[in-house]
């Protein structure tokens, strides 16, 4: 079943929540059309126009190309009739004399209408970890003392807990007894704090609890951010380019790696590329970033139309890109697929990760998030603005006056950044 298929009682429907970036254009969260046909048949044929329609429209909406008159019509041209679609209600099920397991499905319930699917599934298995050390009372009943101590498990675990995917099965405190060489890393210690943290002001801010006893709680950092991962050098690069592998079988292979170079993509956006992610934009062709689907994006700002860069399209890439839609293909690359917590990238990162080693770098600070450093220093040093490189990057512009109010760059603009990343 698509994704976008819904069926209430015999009646076929097209929905689709709106994406968070353009939240504040809607009147509503879902956008829910009527197939009118119970025929499952015509129910694809029909959402699957739709589905192009509003993802064209969504794409238009966030290249901020368009001026107010002509975006009210394209918005109501989704929403042909006010019955037609709906706002979300949220109904907290929490009761203040409720124990913690309570707590974490109904905050789960309330939250995750806005979480990706990956998103979902790690916080749902973090979670069990959390009610794993902390144990299932009520939730009135815990004290700061619980949640100290509850850092120092975690903070006692072994390096590789936080990797493996079935950790929602481990137990932490037997582990944590065991005197290991190496520890779990602070950054990976705070991840599960801040969901402690998370749902403790949840519980504060609903009226559960009295007393937010969770503030305060993350571990310092002793490194600073841009010591934990080091862009790649032109030498680096330069290596790469010489040895990316021309594998037709794997056309991945070469391809994913230039585009990290060329736009600062994360691992997973460069993953999860469809073919209709592929637009022309003011006579641009450009990268449409989103989470449409089965794709995921980290935050709000890393939903982005970018303009491809020239040095791509020279090396031949639309020229693949024809290749995949005369096939009549959906997604850019034919080996790549999401693993049951809709990570795009694992298979990749594990390929690139010897890759990288091999042939470009021992240094362990130097991989594929690397590339998204050396864009956006390249970038700094020949004088682009702060908010242009956040856009390219998928960042959030902190400045109010160009991130709060202002449009969103042009691809003109942003393709006149782009080229100056000729390395």
């Amino acid at each position: 079943m698509l994704f976008y298929l819904w069926k209430r009682q015999t009646t076929y429907y097209y929905r689709i929540k709106v994406p968070s970036d353009l939240s504040s254009l809607f009147p509503c969260q879902l956008i829910r059309i009527s197939l009118r046909t119970n025929d499952i048949g015509a129910a694809k044929v029909a959402a699957a126009n739709i589905h192009r329609r509003v993802q064209n429209n969504f794409a238009l909406l966030r290249s901020g190309t368009i001026d107010p008159e002509s975006e009210g019509k394209l918005i109501s041209s989704l929403l042909p009739n006010r019955k037609q679609f709906m706002v979300v209600e949220v109904e907290s099920v929490a009761k203040s004399g409720s124990d913690l397991s309570e707590m974490i499905e109904a905050y789960i319930a309330d939250r995750s209408p806005s979480w990706a699917e990956k998103t979902k599934l790690e916080f749902t298995c973090q979670y069990k970890v959390i009610l794993n050390i902390l144990g299932n009372k009520a939730v009135n009943d815990f004290t700061r003392a619980d949640l100290v101590a509850c850092r120092e498990v975690l903070s006692r675990l072994p390096p590789n807990f936080s990797k493996k995917r079935d950790t929602c099965n481990i137990t932490p405190i037997e582990l944590s007894r065991t005197a290991w060489p190496e520890t779990l890393k602070t950054k990976s210690v705070n991840s599960y704090i801040n969901l402690v943290t998370s749902i403790f002001n949840w519980m504060h801010k609903n009226g559960i609890i009295s007393n937010n006893i969770a503030t305060g709680l993350v571990l310092p950092i002793a490194s600073a951010p841009h010591e934990e991962r080091k862009a790649y050098a032109l030498e680096d690069i330069k290596r790469i380019k010489l040895h990316l592998p021309r594998d037709n079988d794997h056309p991945e292979k070469y391809w994913i790696p230039l585009i990290a170079m060329y736009q600062g993509m994360r691992l997973d956006e460069a993953c999860q590329l469809h073919l209709e992610d592929i637009l022309d934009v003011e006579g641009l062709p450009c990268f449409d970033i989103n989470d449409a689907g089965d794709r995921n994006v980290k935050t709000r700002s890393s939903k982005r139309i970018v303009p491809i860069h020239p040095n791509l399209v020279e090396l031949g890439l639309l020229d693949y890109v024809r290749q995949r839609q005369e096939l009549e293909a959906l997604q850019l690359w034919e080996n790549i697929k999401p693993d049951k917590l809709g990570d795009w990238g694992k298979w990749f990162g594990n390929w690139y990760g010897r890759f990288n080693r091999k042939h470009v770098t021992a240094d362990p600070l130097k991989v594929f998030h690397s590339f998204r450093h050396t864009v956006a220093d390249t970038l700094k040093q020949a004088g682009v603005a702060e908010g242009i490189i956040a856009e390219i990057l998928g960042h959030a512009n902190q400045s109010i006056t160009t991130g709060r109010y202002g449009k969103r760059y042009r691809p003109q603009v942003l393709m006149e950044a782009l080229v100056k990343l000729a390395y």
